[in-house]
């Protein structure tokens, strides 16, 4: 892939507004209207034939309703305004939590671009901040107004053209700018996974900027809080001899920095798997019969807040062990490294757990790889495997697990979280004291292997104990070896899902990803586009480095590029079939 332009998306925007539960209501709604339609992306529009000055009109753009037929009109007002065009409408959204925003985005129908309206933030009732508009022309407005810690936008249209609805078709609270080639400094941006199951590494970017007006800053303190990182960035390139750009990755800002006096700006930041070292799985149980790592990936999946595409053939990969407290991120590498998997995200930010199946990409050769820009090494090479076997079963005998005194009661629902004396273990009764004077009631129970989290209620200003019992498991544990043992050893442990003949499946395919191995690095300048575990060929047409390369081939990690003014690189990493 050689890259002739790049162009980034910067979604300004706090992004879990796009996750929150949103509550439209309105002033009045025409017979067609519909206040969730503007939240929506990629709606196509119907024009409904009203008797409205200036709207209806005879080129074909709009349609007589059909009765009993389901229209999208987005919304609009009952009424229609005076015939100076005066009218009171509004539409408002409720928010279930607070956020902050850069800017807000709005579209309205052709024909029908309202003169005067005010968009107003509130926190609950109290009005964070207000802007009105006068003398409006076009249909598409935008500002950049930051609004931080509100949950309640209210959009109030006082003059429209005479005889009209007020109408919306769509409103984004966030501005995505957009930045290409005569606006960026650099840029630089990654995608990367890991075939060894040592890790799984998270895809970085960073771009620099003119900041020609957009951000009123002149230092980062300038800049709320809010709007600093968890930014949304994807990254596009146009390739040579195309006119389009294509997605190269999806990211989220982690740090801003302002330099020369708010004239040049800095945003770098990572992949969603990095985010998702920022959350914890606790809800490891440990599953005598065994459970498939599909269902523990989709428990995972579910608990992080993410999709994931499973592939089925995990469906049959049976473990009889679980997953101890880890974050959501090291969840998944346990899971993919049980199963003899890869994580993946690719360039539209999907995020896949499934088995290596490499896209065959013919040869790199030395016409392709910059002059000087090859290297060939083994710091990570290993001669040996020492996988740990665990076998897990209960204790014949029951035993207190837990104890928790002086317990505070109060009316109100309280969480109470019990870590177990020995884990992972089985619970069989959960016991809370109550005597004759008050009252404590368990409401609510989440077990898991190690701990479990009790919602407890009662006589405000009483005391009670509680008391766990059940069965601890014992473990056993089992080396398993493939290659030398006597130095440079790969040793895999603390996976308690690789159980039973999983450790030998393991042990096999570590034997065979890093044995004797050798890391690959070149800067290449080919037209092919390669993707992460796509199989390759690199001929370098060097003895020297031909004796220390497998004759298998490689198989590509991580893919990369960095772009500076007229300049630009690519560059792979491999590791030997």
């Amino acid at each position: 892939m050689i890259i002739e332009g790049v162009r980034i998306n910067y979604g300004v925007i706090d992004q879990t507004i796009q996750d929150d539960t949103i509550t439209p209501s309105a002033s009045g709604n025409s017979a067609y209207s519909n206040a969730n339609i503007p939240l929506q992306s990629g709606v196509t529009y119907d024009k409904i034939a009203y008797l409205e000055e200036d709207y209806f009109r005879l080129d074909g753009t709009h349609i007589f309703p059909v009765s009993g037929n389901t229209y999208n009109v987005g919304w609009e007002s009952a009424s229609l305004s005076d015939a100076n065009g005066n009218i009171n409408e509004y539409i408002e959204y409720i928010f279930a939590n607070t956020h902050d925003s850069y800017g807000v985005q709005i579209t309205f129908p052709t024909y029908c671009a309202p003169d005067t309206f005010t968009l107003a933030y509130y926190n609950n009732d109290t009005l964070v901040g207000t802007r009105t508009v006068t003398g409006n022309t076009s249909t598409t407005y935008s500002n950049y107004d930051v609004r931080l810690q509100w949950n309640k936008v209210r959009l109030t249209f006082t003059k429209v053209s005479p005889q009209q609805r007020a109408r919306l078709w769509q409103v984004v609270f966030g501005i995505n700018d957009a930045y290409d080639e005569d606006m960026l400094i650099s840029v630089s941006a990654s995608r990367t996974t890991d075939l060894t199951g040592d890790y799984d590494d998270s895809g970085e970017f960073s771009f620099q900027f003119f900041n020609d007006g957009r951000f009123d800053i002149r230092t980062i303190n300038d800049l709320p809080i809010g709007l600093q990182e968890g930014l949304k960035v994807t990254v596009y390139v146009k390739k040579r001899g195309s006119t389009t750009y294509e997605p190269f990755g999806n990211y989220y800002s982690k740090t801003t920095n302002v330099k020369e006096n708010g004239k040049v700006i800095t945003v770098s930041g990572y992949d969603e798997f990095y985010r998702l070292g920022d959350t914890t799985f606790r809800n490891g149980i440990v599953y005598p019969d065994g459970r498939s790592l599909y269902d523990w990936a989709q428990e995972v999946a579910e608990d992080a807040g993410i999709t994931l595409s499973i592939d089925s053939a995990f469906q049959n990969i049976i473990s009889t062990g679980y997953i101890t407290e880890v974050p959501h991120r090291e969840a998944l590498r346990l899971i993919a490294e049980a199963g003899n998997g890869i994580l993946v995200i690719d360039k539209n930010g999907n995020i896949a757990l499934k088995k290596h199946t490499p896209t065959e990409k013919g040869e790199i050769t030395a016409d392709d790889i910059v002059e000087g820009g090859y290297t060939i090494e083994n710091s990570d090479k290993y001669l040996g495997i020492n996988v740990t076997k665990y076998t897990f079963s209960a204790a014949s005998a029951e035993q207190e697990l837990g104890h928790l005194d002086e317990i505070g009661l109060t009316a109100e629902p309280q969480e109470i979280e019990i870590v177990y004396s020995e884990y992972p273990a089985v619970i069989s009764t959960i016991q809370v004291f109550v005597d004759t004077a008050s009252s404590a009631t368990i409401t609510a129970t989440k077990i898991y292997s190690d701990r479990c989290i009790i919602t407890l209620t009662g006589t405000a200003g009483d005391t009670t104990f509680v008391t766990v019992t059940g069965k601890p498991y014992n473990n056993a544990t089992t080396a398993v070896t493939r290659g030398s043992t006597a130095k440079n050893i790969k040793t895999i442990e603390s996976n308690y899902l690789i159980t039973g003949d999983l450790a030998d499946d393991v042990a096999d395919y570590q034997y065979e990803r890093v044995v004797n191995k050798y890391n690959h690095s070149a800067e290449i300048v080919s037209s092919t586009d390669y993707d992460l575990g796509d199989h390759v060929e690199i001929d370098t047409e060097n003895a020297a480095d031909a004796t220390r390369a497998t004759t298998n081939g490689q198989y590509i990690t991580r893919v990369a590029f960095d772009v500076s003014y007229e300049d630009h690189s690519e560059t792979l990493e491999a590791i030997d079939e």
